[in-house]
C-alpha cells in the first residue's frame, strides 16, 4: 500500500511547535549530498540541520553583496518555486557566517562570507536530501491505519486517494505516534492528544458506516447497524 503523505506534508499539516529540528527524524534523520556550486562569487554554502524528506534543494543569490545585504532564496523542488528571498543578518557570534534554515526541510544552509564580492546575483547551490526513515515507517503505519477503516468503504480502497481532511488526520495521528511520551510541555501534549482522538474518531466512523463515501466511491458491501429494540418494563412482582 502507498503511503498517503511525505515528511514534508506531516510537518506541513501537523506543526511541531516547539519541538527542536533534531526531535523531528530523531536519531534516524535523512542525508544530504554534497553541494554543486554554479557561481561568481567567493563565498560558500555548507550543509547542515536533519534532513526529513527525499528533496532537491536550491539556494539562489537574489541579492548580491557582504553579510546584512546579500539575500537568498531557497527552492524544494529542484528551481521550479522559489520562496521568497530572505535578507542575511549579521551575527557577532558567527562572524562571517549566516544560517539560513530552510522551512519544511529541516535543513540549514550555511552561507560563508569571503573576501569581497562574496556573492553575486545568480550564484547558485544544490544540493539533495534523503528522507528519514523513522518518518516514512510511522507515515507507512498512519496509512495503513487509515486504509483499515476505509476498507468498509470504498470501492476500491487499495488505490482510494484520501481527501484533504483525511490527509490531515493522518498527520496529527503520526505526529500523535511521534511525540506522545516525549516529555512535551503538558499544554502542548494535551493539545496533540486531543487532536488524535479527533482524527481517530473520524476513522471509526467511516469504518462503522457513519460516514459515507462519494457516490460512485461506495463500496456495495451492506452495512448492518447497531439496533436496539424498545421493549415494555418489568412490572414488580406484586402488580401480576
Amino acid at each position: 500500500m502507498a503511503s498517503h503523505i511525505t515528511p514534508t506534508d506531516l510537518i506541513r499539516l501537523a506543526p511541531f511547535s516547539a519541538v527542536p529540528a533534531a526531535e523531528i527524524p530523531g536519531d534516524d534523520p535523512g542525508l544530504w549530498s554534497t553541494v554543486i556550486a554554479v557561481q561568481t562569487g567567493n563565498g560558500s554554502l555548507a550543509v547542515g540541520g536533519f534532513p526529513i524528506d527525499a528533496l532537491d534543494l536550491q539556494v539562489l543569490c537574489t541579492t548580491g553583496g557582504e553579510i546584512g545585504t546579500a539575500a537568498f532564496s531557497a527552492s524544494r523542488d529542484a528551481g521550479v518555486v522559489f520562496l521568497p528571498p530572505v535578507v542575511s543578518e549579521a551575527n557577532p557570534d558567527l562572524g562571517g557566517i549566516w544560517r539560513y534554515q530552510i522551512p519544511l526541510t529541516g535543513i540549514t544552509a550555511e552561507l560563508r562570507f569571503a573576501t569581497a564580492p562574496s556573492f553575486v546575483q545568480g550564484d547558485l547551490f544544490t544540493f539533495a536530501t534523503t528522507a528519514s526513515q523513522r518518518l516514512l515507517d510511522l507515515i507507512a503505519a498512519g496509512s495503513a491505519l487509515w486504509d483499515q477503516h476505509a476498507r468498509n468503504q470504498y470501492v476500491d480502497p487499495e488505490n482510494h486517494t484520501p481527501s484533504a481532511l483525511e490527509k490531515l488526520y493522518i498527520a496529527q495521528i503520526v505526529r500523535w505516534w511521534l511525540f506522545s511520551g516525549r516529555g512535551l510541555p503538558d499544554a502542548d501534549a494535551r493539545q496533540q492528544e486531543r487532536m488524535f482522538d479527533i482524527a481517530y474518531k473520524h476513522f471509526q466512523m467511516h469504518s462503522k458506516g457513519d460516514l459515507r463515501a462519494a457516490p460512485g466511491e461506495q463500496t456495495e458491501a451492506p452495512f448492518f447497524p447497531d439496533v436496539m429494540y424498545p421493549r415494555r418494563p418489568r412490572l414488580p412482582a406484586w402488580r401480576h
